[in-house]
C-alpha cells in the first residue's frame, strides 16, 4: 500500500502539470480500475478479515444500510491508506474526505455495535 500512497501523492501533487500529468493519468487508471472493481474490493475485505479478525465482515453486518461509500472509506481507512490516496481513489477534495469521515466515526460511535472501538481504533 505504500507504492499506493506514494502514487497517490504524487498524482494528488502533480495533477495540474501538463508534462507529468499523462503518466500519472495513466498509472492511476489501473489504480482506479482495480479500486472500483468489486472483486478487488471483496478481495481487500477478505485481507481485512483475515489480519482483524473479521472486522470488516463484522463491519458490514453491523451496518448493513450503510452506503457503498462509506463502507469503502472504512475499508481505505483500516488499510492504512492516506488521506491523500482516499481523496484521490474516491475523487474528493480534502475538507470532503473530513467531513465523511467524521460522520463515519460519528454514526460508529453512536451505535450498539458490540466492535464499535475496533472501528473506531482501526479509522483514526
Amino acid at each position: 500500500y505504500k507504492k499506493i500512497n506514494d502514487l497517490c501523492d504524487s498524482y494528488y501533487q502533480d495533477r495540474i502539470v501538463g508534462s507529468k500529468k499523462k503518466k500519472l493519468e495513466k498509472e492511476m487508471g489501473n489504480l482506479f480500475k482495480d479500486f472500483s472493481d468489486l472483486n478487488f474490493l471483496n478481495e481487500i475485505g477478505r485481507y481485512i478479515d483475515l489480519c482483524l479478525e473479521d472486522l470488516y465482515t463484522s463491519f458490514i453486518t453491523d451496518f448493513p444500510n450503510l452506503n457503498e461509500d462509506s463502507q469503502r472509506l472504512f475499508m481505505f481507512l483500516t488499510l492504512g491508506l492516506s488521506n491523500r490516496t482516499i481523496c484521490v481513489i474516491l475523487n474528493l477534495e480534502n475538507a470532503n474526505l473530513y467531513n465523511r469521515k467524521s460522520r463515519l466515526k460519528k454514526f460508529i460511535a453512536g451505535s450498539n455495535a458490540t466492535r464499535k472501538e475496533d472501528y473506531l481504533k482501526n479509522i483514526r
